[in-house]
């Protein structure tokens, strides 16, 4: 069965939504707007304003402010918001989303997009005497354009550079097999490329084609031969010379050269210099 989401008469549901803002927000959680976490005393505010955490998004409509008898322990302490989707809201009750201190650093973060169910995105953390704040700082990050993908291109950035490496070294390999085969007299296999012989490329003095220039007859083989040929086509490629009749690497014409261009199978082979020794 598939379910429409963004189609007429379609139910759009909250994990729907959720699971949109986490993908375009690359699993990033952070304010989107406001939210301005300071403290005072013996106290921590959060002021209004958006934030998401990790693809739900929340909205603070009046300041929040969280006092030493919400649980501040003597030492470190974090706030942290947390989301819990074991437990069921009502109409009248949001039950799935609190404010939290905690009074070490770890976090649980289980991903809410693969049934996950609790996830606790820090606002700020302290230390606390018994009597006030101190060492305060915020942890909660702001979500911009210019920073949600930043990690994807370090990330790609690394993986890229590991795949080079690795290419590197499978290449040093493979190279040095070949030079171990060519030393043992094997040649290089032929390189075969689909090419033209343009009517207005020949010689008409010599009436020949010459391929020596981009492959001298000293260094390389060339081979040639027709592929899909008209009539007209064939019939002036049967009025040539093969390929090898020459000490050069050209074509030449029996009579006048040809008035239309042929498709031809270029076959390039290195010559291999294999000592006697």
């Amino acid at each position: 069965m598939i379910r429409g989401i963004t189609f007429s008469e379609q139910a759009f549901y909250s994990a729907d939504f959720a699971h949109y803002q986490n993908f375009f927000l690359n699993g990033r959680s952070g304010i989107t707007k406001g939210c301005q976490v300071t403290h005072s005393g013996g106290t921590v505010t959060i002021g209004t304003g958006f934030f998401i955490a990790c693809g739900r998004m929340l909205c603070v409509e009046e300041a929040e402010t969280v006092e030493a008898a919400q649980g501040f322990a003597e030492g470190y302490n974090r706030i942290v918001y947390e989301i819990d989707l074991s437990k069921e809201n009502t109409i009248e009750e949001f039950r799935q989303g609190k404010i939290k201190v905690l009074d070490d650093a770890g976090l649980v973060q289980e991903d809410l997009d693969a049934g996950g169910h609790v996830y606790q995105m820090p606002f700020c953390h302290f230390q606390w005497d018994g009597a006030a704040v101190s060492g305060f700082a915020i942890d909660a990050p702001t979500l911009v354009l210019d920073n949600i993908f930043a990690d994807v291109s370090a990330n790609f950035e690394a993986v890229n550079q590991q795949f080079m490496q690795w290419f590197d070294g499978k290449k040093a390999v493979v190279s040095g097999m070949v030079e171990e085969l060519e030393s043992e007299g094997f040649e290089k296999a032929a390189v075969k490329t689909a090419m033209t012989l343009a009517a207005g490329n020949w010689d008409a003095e010599s009436k020949t084609y010459s391929f020596e220039e981009a492959y001298p007859q000293s260094a390389y083989d060339v081979g040639i031969e027709p592929v899909d040929c008209t009539a007209e086509q064939a019939e002036a490629w049967g009025a040539m010379v093969p390929m090898g009749s020459s000490a050069e690497n050209v074509l030449t014409a029996l009579g006048e050269v040809p008035l239309v261009d042929i498709p031809v199978l270029l076959s390039v082979r290195r010559k291999q210099e294999v000592s006697n020794a």
